[in-house]
């Protein structure tokens, strides 16, 4: 019975990728011009922003050292960020006129990723190479996997409502166009949560190692 299910699954997200390979493809071309972009910004960025930059990251992994981090505290943060992307998508998925707001979303979560990494691999060098692996890869596995999927429905559905409303038939589909919303949104939730479980309980164990390593 498990084998089947995962089957099914395995089936529907092929057909997904497959029917809308163009969507995943922009999306994903987005995301890497932010993370190149990110990258070049944080290799050119002038001295004087550099040390203070540098100064903030070495006293975060002294504190860290020492301390650690508050679980709780970063879970908290992890939610909230992630909520406020799921609310986000869940807006596009609604209005055609907000489609925009996906590349951008993307572009900048891109551009995100590639500064904080170049950055400490920058200042850092090997160990920074590590650190930045250890620290943002894990969960980011599976933020941008959520997000993608997430987004790409939602593409799909704001396009879907656009057309039922050209045809005056859109007040026929609204209980399914809500139920399909809200289950997207939760299961966007779901995953995501699982990814803020592992960046606040179980990846600053390890973090707190390579801070040792670093400082």
């Amino acid at each position: 019975m498990k084998m089947k299910h995962r089957q099914k699954w395995i089936e529907v997200l092929g057909n997904s990728l497959s029917s809308n390979a163009k969507t995943y493809i922009t999306l994903a071309g987005f995301l890497i011009l932010g993370i190149a972009g990110g990258s070049l910004f944080a290799i050119f960025k002038n001295a004087s922003d550099t040390d203070s930059l540098l100064t903030y990251i070495e006293q975060f992994i002294s504190g860290y050292q020492l301390t650690g981090a508050s679980k709780v505290q970063i879970f908290s943060l992890s939610f909230v960020n992630n909520l406020k992307t799921g609310i986000l998508i869940l807006s596009v998925s609604l209005f055609y006129i907000l489609l925009p707001l996906l590349f951008i979303n993307f572009f900048a979560k891109g551009f995100r990723i590639g500064f904080t990494v170049a950055f400490i691999v920058k200042c850092y060098g090997l160990g920074g190479s590590l650190f930045a692996l250890v620290s943002l890869l894990p969960q980011n596995i599976i933020y941008l996997s959520a997000t993608v999927i997430y987004s790409v429905f939602a593409f799909i559905q704001a396009f879907e409502i656009r057309r039922l409303r050209k045809e005056g038939i859109l007040y026929k589909y609204k209980s399914k166009i809500i139920l399909n919303t809200l289950t997207a949104f939760l299961l966007f939730l779901l995953l995501t949560t699982v990814g803020s479980l592992l960046e606040s309980f179980i990846l600053p164990t390890f973090i707190k190692q390579l801070c040792v390593l670093l400082g």
